[in-house]
């Protein structure tokens, strides 16, 4: 079902205040890095004795073990990942890993952390958060998607970042194929540098982002609406939020042939898309689609 701008936009903030975790007998598990030069998150010296189990809280400290794997099998779901106002500059890499319902990655620290894992979506109806309190950023190196870009078999979840400083490596991307329905990206008062790399809405049905009061530069280029049963996805800019593309690539709206409904909504005093590139709009995409995209812009 189509979504009007007020439903897309109240969803996010509605779901904004959902992120208490569902998961209140999760046990916390702190890093201690102490079983070198084994730094795998499955071994229990690292973790002052005991290892964590699905379901827990880490939380990173210190300086030791600063690069670390995560050797939990493939999606295994913690209730969140911080790391303390102490914490050092981690960087963690191994297998994908999934969040509880109301479950976030929080840096608490000034120093910068990198997340080398993938943070994969499993399951339906999930609200996960970001942010970076402590003033030090977080990396994706592969990107950050709402929804899963890989195999886009997700309705309804939502994640969003606040109060955050992002860099990424790869695309800012929601939903992934057609079985993608109803998922959001929702970021607030934050700064995210895209790395060269590309905003995208997938092949899905009514999947969203949101950029409010949020600074988003070296984009390369943007896709919504990307594949023939693509249909009403949104970018929407709003709240003095820019987005600054500076890459080769054209922003795209309805890319393929087939797609249908989708759009840009650029409103709020200041908000603003910025081209610094070599392409700008192509509004029915470059794949011989027909149908004429809308870009709404009412920026006071």
């Amino acid at each position: 079902m189509k979504k009007t701008f007020t439903q897309m936009a109240f969803s996010a903030l509605f779901a904004a205040g959902l992120l208490v975790s569902a998961n209140l007998q999760a046990a916390n598990a702190t890093w201690t890095g102490g079983n070198s030069p084994d730094f795998n998150w499955n071994t229990n010296n690292n973790w002052g004795g005991t290892a964590p189990v699905a379901g827990d809280a880490l939380f990173f400290d210190g300086t030791t073990g600063l690069l670390n794997t995560n050797n939990f099998a493939a999606n295994t779901p913690f209730a969140g990942i911080s790391f303390n106002n102490t914490a050092g500059i981690f960087s963690y890499a191994g297998n994908a890993y999934t969040l509880v319902n109301g479950g976030g990655i929080t840096n608490n620290s000034a120093n910068i952390q990198t997340n080398r894992a993938a943070l994969a979506v499993t399951n339906n109806n999930i609200v996960n958060y970001i942010t970076t309190s402590g003033g030090g950023a977080m990396v994706f190196p592969s990107g950050l998607a709402g929804g899963s870009w890989a195999n886009g078999l997700v309705t309804n979840n939502t994640l969003i970042v606040r109060n955050s400083q992002l860099l990424l490596g790869g695309a800012l991307s929601v939903g992934g194929n057609t079985a993608s329905v109803s998922n959001t990206v929702a970021v607030y008062n934050s700064t995210i540098d895209g790395g060269g790399q590309r905003i995208n809405t997938g092949a899905g049905n009514g999947d969203v982002i949101v950029l409010d009061n949020t600074i988003a530069t070296n984009f390369g280029g943007m896709i919504i609406g990307n594949g023939a049963a693509a249909l009403n996805s949104t970018l929407i800019i709003t709240n003095g939020a820019k987005v600054y593309k500076n890459g080769a690539d054209l922003f795209e709206v309805n890319r393929t042939a087939g797609s249908t409904g989708n759009k840009v909504i650029v409103t709020g005093a200041g908000s603003a898309w910025v081209n610094q590139g070599t392409k700008q709009f192509s509004l029915g995409g470059t794949s011989g689609n027909t149908d004429r995209a809308m870009v709404e812009v009412n920026n006071g």
